[in-house]
This record gives C-alpha cells, structure tokens and sequence, in this order.
C-alpha cells in the first residue's frame, strides 16, 4: 500500500502523519515547552517532534531574528531592481539607471559579505 501524501505550509509534497502521541503535562511543564518552541520560532508539535527524533541539538535555527533580517534586506534589494527594470522599460535614461543599479549591487555584495562573517563567527 503506498503511502498518502499532501502538501505541507511550504507547499511541500509530506507523508501525512497519521500517528498521534499523547503525554501528559503540568502547566510549567507546557509553558517551558512553548516558550522553547518560541525561542525556535516554531510550533510546539514541531519542536517536541524534532526534540524527540533529532535531539536538541538537531532542531532547526534558521529562523532566527538576524535571518529574517537578511532575507527582509534581501527582499528591499529585490524590490529596488524590480523597480529599476520596470524604469528601464519606461525608456528612463540609462546612466540614472546604472547609478541606481550599482548602489544596488554594492548593497547586495555588503550583505553577502555579512551573511558570511556571521557563518564563520558562528561555526567558531
């Protein structure tokens, strides 16, 4: 028999879980747990599930706060091109087009090199 499968809230085909666990817990017990999955920045289901099959140490960090951050400059980044491209399809004269687009690419290249020195303090 093969296995039923549906999109997840990343649009991601996943096998659909089926199976349920059902413990018992004090009120300081589940506060402590959702106050870790906040930390975690995801459900307490989603926690409790890594916690028990990967260990602590396996439960995803990347949503973390200077993440979002990148991604949202990243996006402000994407959009000023956006807007740049759709200038240059008006007929905008090229040369404020270059300015604003090398602004643009140092921009880029600022935070790439940011991402990066936050990967390496962050493997040491």
């Amino acid at each position: 028999m093969t296995q039923k499968k549906r999109t997840g809230q990343s649009k991601e085909l996943g096998l659909i879980r089926d199976r349920q666990l059902h413990i018992r817990l004090d009120e300081d017990e589940f506060s402590k747990l959702e106050e870790q999955a906040k930390l975690k920045r995801t459900s307490v289901a989603k926690y409790c599930r890594d916690s028990l099959l990967y260990g602590n140490s396996q439960i995803a960090k990347t949503n973390n706060i200077e993440h979002v951050k990148l991604l949202n400059e990243l996006h402000k980044i994407g959009v000023n091109l956006n807007q740049l491209a759709h200038r240059a399809n008006k007929g905008e004269a090229l040369a404020n087009l270059v300015d604003d687009f090398i602004d643009n690419f140092k921009a880029f290249k600022a935070l790439k090199k940011s991402q990066r020195t936050r990967e390496v303090n962050n493997a040491s």
